[in-house]
């Protein structure tokens, strides 16, 4: 088996994984999706075996309603519910991919998009763990939060770091699939996969001009049925508004190339929904996608027309004239939904370029998170949370609610780091000098230019937003990235050839070898952060929130306050004076036979390790740092004890019995003691 099959398989295993894992994680708000989805993703994959484009097919129909599909199941839509819909696409994927195995997308793409998908395939699940703190009990922990307040649980933390690699690694392999698929068959992937993408655009713009000149609340009565902006079928009015928006270039890429009876009269009316679905979306992001896409498509129209010495250019203003009919009445009567340009109106007087680039401390805190941590960033899917703890920093703008970074590009640098960002930069790099000077033949240069007019769009809008957040938005953008470059020729034969990423149908061993290698340093290096710097009580005891668990409610005893603890247990303590006078004890009726081996950390350093053979305390003197004002304190023992077992009605596993208290200095006795042998280190 050759390491590009291995490779891929790796890849695919690891989305596998990610989709099943965060359905089971979804189980608490929809029961069904964890059995719906193993269910999907099988006969999504056996079938696919069999009738791959018409498993894809079926699927791309729900793409862009199937939130709606999960509200009338359910009543109500969280993000990781497309968990379905994912795995129905991934099944198909992996149907391909256990049929043919490695790579189909063309040299010089396929090292550097096997090498980000590698990276987020390996480096997401040391994230995951990361935020239960390599312990998965805390996952049923109530009231435990990986951030300050408001508090984010290490489910749900970990659910959008699944979600987030699935948008990542799932488009990817998407793009794969369409090389392995359709390459040099064009013509079949404008019927099944456009068609098919087409008819779940018709019906969720249909459903948003609804909202818009009806009722913006119909299908839509959440925070953006509250904001008066309409959001389709999809429940989130910035994804659609974009998916509204790249309606323009698609249809009219296909009017370019096919020619129908009544096309003018379709191109025109398609256009127009198009943008009343943007425009009802409220989205700045989607206006600016509309105004450039739609700029491409007329030029290459004109340009189309003055080629050919037609004289019917009579479409061009008919667009315009289309589009402004419909846009005056809401500009002039504020129909129901908001709409963008008076979103982007009210936002213009504090609009200013430092302010572009910070947006309300998001770029501020991207930042300092890059800064920080340089090489391989914060982990996959991690930023949203994280920043609610870096805005409360000296200059960090201020507690902001959670949210990307805005701006795509700067978002997976803070999450990646330069190390793990190495395979997208190069890929981002190859593909953008692709689009701008790839030349198309005459055939197909009015619809390659539309396309092209839709990818530089969306490249654009990402310097101040992420679209592609959205697995529907991610999913589109790899579908037209698709299409350009069989519109266009196909890949470009060298543009990476002079950094070692050859030309040939495959990569050598030593290319593949360096890709495992990045892929591998990667891991080590967030998997090193995740268990310092970026481990969660160390993230409480840095921002300065309550962390713990593992430890039973406080008691008293004649020697004052004391803590039961369990197996294991962590908790964030105020340093208030420079000792700690730190006391345990067991209560194991049997240590006289079997002794109980203790081990308790102070900021991960060790400072008691033995092994108590009597119930008798042992106490021990820790000095706190006297550069931060919180430690994290952590015990562990080998074995606990459960009162139930000897009759006592206490269900409880005690493992240590813990008191700690602060001192000035520890007591003369101990100091006398320093050099007798200890239970301890410092």
């Amino acid at each position: 088996m050759t390491i590009d099959r291995i490779t891929k398989l790796v890849v695919l295993a690891s989305m596998a994984i990610a989709v099943v894992l965060e359905a089971a994680l979804m189980r608490g708000g929809w029961a069904p999706i964890f059995p719906v989805t193993i269910a999907v993703l099988l006969t999504s994959t056996f079938v696919g075996l069999r009738f791959p484009e018409a498993v894809a097919a079926v699927t791309l129909v729900f793409t862009y309603t199937f939130p709606a599909i999960v509200v009338l199941l359910n009543g109500q839509f969280e993000i990781g519910y497309m968990t379905v819909w994912v795995a129905a696409l991934l099944g198909v994927i992996l149907a391909q991919g256990l049929r043919r195995g490695g790579w189909a997308v063309p040299s010089p793409w396929r090292t550097p998009l096997a090498l980000w998908a590698l990276t987020v395939a390996l480096v997401w699940p040391v994230v995951a763990l990361r935020e239960a703190d390599f312990y998965l009990m805390t996952l049923d922990i109530p009231r435990l939060s990986v951030t300050g307040p408001p508090g984010v649980p290490p489910l749900l933390a970990i659910v959008w770091t699944l979600n987030v690699t699935l948008v990542l690694g799932v488009g990817i392999l998407w793009f794969d699939w369409l090389y392995a698929v359709f390459d040099e068959a064009e013509h079949r992937f404008r019927v099944i996969v456009l068609g098919a993408l087409a008819a779940s655009w018709m019906v969720t713009t249909s459903v948003a001009a609804y909202q818009m000149l009806v009722d913006v609340t119909f299908m839509n009565s959440g925070r953006f049925g509250f904001l008066q902006r309409a959001s389709g079928l999809m429940f989130d009015a910035n994804p659609f508004g974009v998916i509204a928006a790249l309606g323009v270039p698609v249809v009219a890429a296909v009017a370019f190339q096919a020619s129908w009876r009544g096309r003018g009269t379709a191109l025109v009316a398609i256009i127009t929904l198009a943008w009343v679905g943007l425009w009802a979306s409220g989205s700045r992001t989607a206006l600016a996608t509309g105004a450039i896409a739609t700029m491409f498509v007329l030029y290459y129209w004109w340009d189309r027309a003055a080629r050919a010495r037609r004289a019917r250019q009579w479409l061009i203003p008919a667009i315009l004239v289309a589009v402004a009919l419909v846009l005056a009445p809401i500009l002039l009567q504020q129909a129901s939904a908001v709409g963008p340009w008076r979103r982007l109106v009210e936002s213009l007087p504090g609009l200013s370029w430092a302010e572009l680039w910070n947006r309300n401390g998001y770029g501020l805190n991207a930042g300092q998170m890059i800064r920080e941590f340089p090489g391989f960033g914060v982990g996959v899917g991690s930023f949203h949370h994280l920043v609610l703890d870096y805005s409360r920093l000296p200059g960090g703008g201020g507690s902001i609610p959670i949210d990307n970074a805005q701006n795509w590009y700067r978002h997976q640098l803070a999450e990646f780091g330069i190390m793990g960002s190495v395979g997208w930069i190069l890929w981002t790099l190859s593909f953008a000098a692709f689009v701008l000077r790839a030349a198309p033949s005459p055939q197909t240069r009015s619809a390659a230019g539309a396309i092209k007019g839709a990818l530089i769009a969306i490249a654009l809008i990402s310097m101040l937003g992420m679209p592609t957040q959205s697995i529907a938005v991610t999913l589109t953008f790899w579908t037209l990235a698709f299409w350009y470059a069989q519109l266009a020729g196909g890949a470009p034969r060298s543009p990476l050839g002079r950094l070692g990423f050859p030309n040939g149908d495959g990569a050598s061993r030593a290319t593949w070898l360096a890709v495992w290698t990045v892929a591998a340093l990667c891991v080590g290096g967030t998997a090193y952060s995740a268990r310092h710097e970026l481990r969660v009580p160390a993230r409480a005891a840095r921002f300065g929130w309550p962390y713990s668990y593992g430890w039973y409610g406080p008691e008293t005893d004649a020697n004052g306050e004391f803590r039961w603890a369990g197996r294991r247990a962590v908790a964030v303590i105020d340093a208030t004076r420079p000792w700690m006078k730190l006391t345990v004890s067991v209560n194991h009726a049997d240590i006289a036979k079997r002794p109980v081996d203790v081990r308790i950390w102070r900021d991960r350093e060790v400072v008691l390790a033995a092994t108590l053979r009597s119930t008798d305390p042992v106490t021990e003197y820790v000095a706190m740092p006297g550069d931060r004002p919180r430690v994290v304190l952590e015990t562990w023992v080998n074995r606990v004890v459960r009162p139930a077992d000897f009759g006592v009605p206490d269900s409880r596993e005690l493992g240590l019995m813990v008191r700690w208290e602060f001192s000035d200095a520890p007591a003369p006795r101990a100091l006398l003691s320093r050099d007798e042998p200890q239970p301890a280190r410092h």
